[in-house]
């Protein structure tokens, strides 16, 4: 068993690699500027860790080992730690709590005297959790009134673009007009129940089920998605893996909307079919326990564990207890939590005893370029003909909102006003503006008159409007002038500001299409 707990980790170590090194490649290429403007960085720091990073996946690559992939694992996590919380979205989080799960793991095992595979193997119920924990999350979100509209829901954005990435323009006009556009849209809207539904079933197959065939539902579900989520942490004893089977144990982060049909992609889909469950599980293969049914465990080991499940617990809170929104596993979800409203169907916005998503402010000018571009939106899905007049005639808007500080790809446009908590008003300005510039100024209205919901959104739940009179925050020669509120110039502690932050809504809070992928 440890020749094939050993073969096990060295196929995690290289496939981890190899997946990590076409994201980066990816991430690299869609900046649009050659690899060495790219590891030189904004500062010394981050160019040493992105060097670092880099040389350590090579290595992975080349010569997989526990001690290459211990490193590996060491630059990904101080570089994303340096990157919180802006380069850091959905997948980027939990990415590198399974990191650090794993890091610790092995560190632990070390320190204790026992080999790297044991403690892969003893972390692994911690990891399983969290991915399931995840889960749990992007489910929860989906329970929200914007969701279930299949004029505005997520799913049916999302479908019209896989359809415009992946299907010829002549093939989906003639579905189209073969369907019309009642039979069009209640598949729609049985595709994004059965979406909705299938995502609530994964984290109790995982949990309950037969290992084989929850993996295969996790990859087929996967598989229409056009994305990837396997992760070693839905497995655990390396006696059921030869070293060639153990490739269906690596993770590829969730792609954003902007990545489907790159060259990362395709080469996720070719893995993902390759990978299918069937091949690689053997019949009859339970479900390795839970955390509750493991025997007791070395204190490290649990320790660590507890640690990283609370912080993934606080994580996907945060937007139900008010104090983040984004980064939380509510992508593509339409879940609308600020202003003092919601549209969640079972959590009320009194839940959020943190006020921070409440005190919204509406950004309406600065010259300042983060704070400026913050709000951007992309229009896909509704390029080709049929598409184009099917999305008119039924009302679609096939809109992705997300912030420009993860990046976009393609074509997008600046959405100015928008609308902020002033705590993350009080980040770009403290953290990010003043720090850089001598000059410059920010005008925005602050929210302080109680108001109704927007009109047409059901199952919301409390509000706030965006009542007030206009401010402007102003910097000359590097004082603050006039009469400019100071708070906003205070940064938060080191702690908070990599690890809360918050999206931008519409002035109206009108939710239409993709709501925020961040």
């Amino acid at each position: 068993m440890d020749a094939n707990a050993n073969d096990a980790l060295t196929a995690l170590a290289a496939i981890w690699a190899q997946m990590r090194f076409v994201r980066l490649a990816v991430l690299v290429f869609s900046r649009g500027a050659p690899l060495t403007d790219w590891l030189r960085g904004p500062d010394r720091l981050t160019c040493a860790l992105r060097v670092s990073a880099l040389a350590a996946l090579l290595w992975c690559i080349a010569a997989p080992s526990p001690v290459a992939l211990f490193a590996t694992l060491t630059t990904t996590l101080a570089l994303g730690w340096a990157c919180l919380p802006y380069e850091v979205d959905n997948s980027g989080t939990y990415g590198l709590l399974a990191d650090a799960n794993l890091w610790c793991g092995m560190c632990c095992a070390w320190a204790t005297g026992r080999t790297a595979s044991e403690g892969w193997q003893l972390c692994a119920p911690a990891a399983r959790t969290i991915f399931v924990t995840t889960y749990c999350f992007a489910a929860f979100a989906k329970l929200n009134s914007g969701y279930a509209d299949v004029r505005k829901s997520s799913c049916t954005v999302f479908t019209c673009f896989v359809g415009e990435g992946f299907v010829p323009a002549a093939v989906t006009g003639r579905v189209l007009a073969l369907l019309g556009d009642r039979a069009t849209l209640a598949i729609l809207e049985v595709g994004l129940v059965t979406l909705e539904a299938v995502e609530i079933a994964i984290p109790p197959l995982l949990t309950f089920g037969d290992l084989r065939g929850a993996a295969l539902v996790l990859w087929i579900f996967h598989l229409l998605l056009g994305s990837i989520a396997y992760d070693y942490s839905a497995l655990e004893p390396p006696a059921l893996f030869t070293a060639t089977a153990l490739a269906g144990c690596w993770r590829l982060e969730a792609q954003r909307c902007r990545e489907l049909g790159s060259c990362e992609h395709v080469l996720s889909l070719l893995w993902l079919c390759l990978l299918c469950p069937a091949s690689w599980i053997p019949a009859g293969t339970s479900t390795p326990p839970g955390v509750l049914a493991l025997p007791p465990m070395p204190f490290p080991f649990a320790a660590c564990g507890t640690a990283l499940l609370l912080l993934t617990l606080l994580n996907g809170l945060g937007p139900y207890l008010g104090y983040k929104t984004a980064a939380t596993w509510a992508m593509f979800s339409n879940l609308h939590v600020e202003g003092g409203w919601t549209n969640h169907r079972l959590v009320p916005a009194s839940w959020q005893l943190c006020g921070m998503a409440a005190d919204l402010v509406t950004v309406v000018d600065s010259d300042v370029e983060l704070i400026r571009d913050y709000h951007t939106h992309s229009c896909f899905g509704a390029t080709f003909e049929g598409n184009d007049a099917f999305a008119r005639r039924c009302g679609i808007r096939c809109v992705s909102h997300a912030n420009s500080v993860l990046g976009r790809g393609g074509d997008v446009s600046v959405v100015l006003p928008f609308r902020v908590p002033f705590w993350q008003l009080r980040r770009l300005i403290s953290l990010e503006a003043l720090p850089t510039r001598r000059d410059f100024h920010v005008e925005y209205i602050a929210t302080s008159e109680p108001a109704v919901p927007p009109a047409g959104v059901e199952g919301a739940s409390g509000g706030k409007g965006p009542g007030g009179r206009r401010r402007r925050f102003e910097v000359r020669g590097g004082r603050i002038v006039g009469d400019s509120d100071r708070r906003l110039a205070a940064p938060p502690c080191w702690l908070l500001a990599k690890l809360i932050y918050f999206k931008s809504v519409l002035p109206a809070d009108r939710d239409c299409g993709v709501c925020h992928g961040p």
